[in-house]
């Protein structure tokens, strides 16, 4: 369990080191800020949502957007796709009840193996070490 924790953090930094090569729709000079994990709670104190990472970025005219994203480490499982699902959904609730300052909201879920992705895990791992 604790190598998933650890593999599935790695893949977590990964993006964030570098987002242009996983399609989030946004350049890595454009982000504002970026934090893993983040706990997103509800008025009542309650967990809303931990998505995985949160990307805030400015858009091409300026706007602020929020990108939300998922990792899942397989496709296959389709409990923990539905559960990054909710994750998703979640945080994108969160975003627009109490962030009134983000212009869009956006969701991605990365997995992987993916055949996309899968070689830039591997490859950018590598760079992330140096």
């Amino acid at each position: 369990m604790a190598e998933r924790k650890e593999n599935h953090y790695r893949a977590l930094q990964i993006m964030m080191k570098f987002p242009e090569e996983f399609n989030f729709g946004f350049s890595k000079r454009k982000v504002i800020f970026c934090t893993i994990e983040p706990n997103l709670l509800d008025s009542g104190g309650r967990m809303a949502s931990v998505p995985d990472i949160v990307f805030e970025a400015r858009g091409k005219k300026g706007e602020l957007e929020v990108h939300i994203v998922e990792y899942k480490g397989t496709t296959g499982n389709g409990e923990a796709y539905d559960f990054a699902q909710r994750q998703l959904a979640g945080a994108s609730w969160w975003y627009g009840k109490f962030r009134q300052d983000v212009d869009r909201v956006q969701t991605h879920l990365r997995c992987g193996d993916d055949p996309q992705y899968r070689e830039h895990f591997r490859t950018l791992g590598r760079k992330l070490k140096e």
